[in-house]
């Protein structure tokens, strides 16, 4: 990681340099890769092609691949993967997120969507290596904590989801039509980590590794990991009536525990 700092941290238009992904999250194994997100100001300052003119100044040991989407390199043993962020735009995420707002939004490679919120977990869950005017921190301690109005317009709207989901669920009776219940059940599963996430006050974590992330969260529902453990039907060895059972009685808990939530809100005044 010296060796790539060392590049990087001298180059104009590089406001910050820190590791996201599952070492950010603080859930990364020792073959975990980095991933290095690069802060720009905005897409003008620093683009692909200055971090790819940048990190071929290292000379051979580092193995650059380049795709339209991603750029990822291979130094000393170890694999990284960049990621140009623009502080303005999480800037203006924060915005939003304070006023209550956010979107749910298709995405490559997310089955449900992701949620804008994401670009501000991204921002909490960092490991800073370099923040070149503390602009990055400043915007960090901006998006904390997070702001009741969206804690409540997430638990608000999801809950709903989340009930329509388990109405239709609960529908399907023949094996024939078990891949819409597998459906259904995954994006049960995402709408409840999208709930304990903010129920527990946090940005939602929708990616790879956010599981293991839910796991640390102090407060969930008795026995919630069983319930999951029945709504993965893939082979059609759980039944379909104990998948029906264990998200009903999911769904009644989070239920409860959500609504007391929002109710403290408002108690609250939010």
């Amino acid at each position: 990681m010296e060796d790539i700092l060392s590049v990087l941290v001298p180059v104009q238009g590089i406001e910050a340099i820190s590791l996201g992904g599952s070492r950010g999250l603080g859930v990364a194994s020792a073959s975990s890769d980095y991933d290095v997100v690069v802060h720009r100001r905005d897409p003008r300052s620093f683009t692909n092609a200055h971090l790819v003119s940048a990190l071929q100044s290292l000379g051979d040991s580092c193995q650059i691949k380049k795709t339209p989407s991603l750029i990822s390199a291979s130094l000393g043993g170890k694999s990284y993967e960049f990621f140009l962020k623009d502080l303005t735009s999480i800037e203006r995420e924060v915005e939003q997120a304070q006023q209550g707002r956010f979107k749910w939004f298709i995405k490559p490679l997310f089955p449900h969507g992701d949620l804008s919120t994401s670009a501000l977990h991204h921002l909490v869950n960092l490991d800073c290596l370099f923040d070149r005017a503390g602009a990055l921190q400043r915007i960090r301690d901006s998006a904390q904590p997070v702001s009741p109005k969206l804690l409540k317009a997430l638990m608000q709207y999801f809950l709903v989801q989340m009930d329509v989901t388990v109405i239709h669920a609960l529908k399907i009776k023949k094996y024939a039509d078990l891949q819409y219940l597998i459906a259904l059940s995954s994006q049960f599963v995402f709408f409840f980590d999208i709930l304990m996430f903010a129920l527990n006050g946090k940005y939602p974590v929708l990616e790879k590794g956010g599981a293991a992330v839910r796991r640390l969260l102090p407060r969930l529902p008795v026995g919630y990991e069983e319930h999951l453990s029945a709504l993965q039907p893939v082979s059609g060895v759980v039944s379909l009536q104990s998948a029906h059972d264990a998200m009903r009685d999911l769904n009644a808990l989070v239920n409860d525990m959500v609504k007391k939530k929002l109710q403290a809100l408002a108690d609250a005044g939010h």
